[in-house]
This record gives structure tokens, C-alpha cells and sequence, in this order.
């Protein structure tokens, strides 16, 4: 910050050329479909480098995109059920907020639907079963709810 070379520069001016070319696109919402969807998806162990997985989703408000993330897990998971469960953990808390928000910006009651084909973890929320790699994990039964 204190002494940037031409290299950032370039990448500056790019950004303020990128910024004044695109001030006239905006997200338009017709407010028919007012419904917040989610899509969520994972990969098990993705990067090669440090076997970590990778928890993708994007959330939907009728037609355009209002939130979305792809990026490694905090954890090396030993198994697709616990890859799947750090997913619905992570989405299920963008969902939440989401939802919240949505609720403090109009008076009706919104319902998120959730897309999603992590069965496994919702099998391992709903079973109160201890198990050594989930112990801590099991707090948070009730996001099953949103499924």
C-alpha cells in the first residue's frame, strides 16, 4: 500500500475501467417470484494439493443470484458424510441470515427452499447416535429442518 509498482497500478485502472463500463448493469427483480432458493453441492477431497474439500452454493431471489460461495473447507474431512455435513452446516447458516434479512425488508413470511442430494449427513443429523468424528458436530441437529 505504501509503495505499489506499474503491476498493481495496471490492476487498479483495470478495475475503475471494468467499474465505469458496468455502472449501468444492475439485478432487476419483478417481484413475482419473491422465493429464496439454495443449491448446494460439495466435492470430497478436490484439492489435490491439501485434500480438502470444496462446498459450492448459490442462493437465488426469482431470477438472479443474491448470494453465493465456492471454497475449501476449514477441515480435511475423512469421509463424504462429513464433507456433507460441513456443507449443510455452512449453507445452512448463509440460509438463515438470508432469511432473516428477507424478513426484516417486508412484512410476509418467506419460505427457503433448499436443493440439495446431501442424504448421509441428514441421516447422521436426525440419528443422535455418538460417533467419534462428529461429537462436536452433533449440536446442530436442528438445521436439519431446512432440508
Amino acid at each position: 500500500m505504501s509503495n505499489p509498482g506499474k503491476k498493481y497500478w495496471k490492476v487498479v485502472k483495470w478495475i475503475l475501467r471494468y467499474l465505469k463500463g458496468s455502472s449501468d448493469i444492475t439485478l432487476c427483480y419483478d417481484g413475482t417470484d419473491i422465493h429464496l432458493h439454495g443449491y448446494v453441492d460439495f466435492d470430497f477431497a478436490g484439492d489435490v494439493d491439501s485434500q480438502r474439500s470444496t462446498t459450492g452454493y448459490v442462493f437465488t431471489l426469482g431470477s438472479g443470484a443474491v448470494s453465493w460461495v465456492s471454497r475449501l473447507q476449514k477441515i480435511v474431512a475423512l469421509s463424504t458424510t462429513e464433507v456433507e455435513y460441513v456443507a449443510a452446516t455452512e449453507v445452512c447458516k448463509e440460509l438463515i441470515w438470508l432469511n432473516d434479512f428477507m424478513k426484516d425488508l417486508s412484512k410476509e413470511q418467506v419460505t427457503p427452499l433448499l436443493h440439495n442430494d446431501i442424504q448421509s449427513a441428514i441421516n447422521l443429523a436426525n440419528n443422535s447416535v455418538y460417533h467419534d468424528r462428529t461429537r462436536t458436530l452433533m449440536c446442530g441437529t436442528t438445521s436439519s429442518a431446512f432440508f
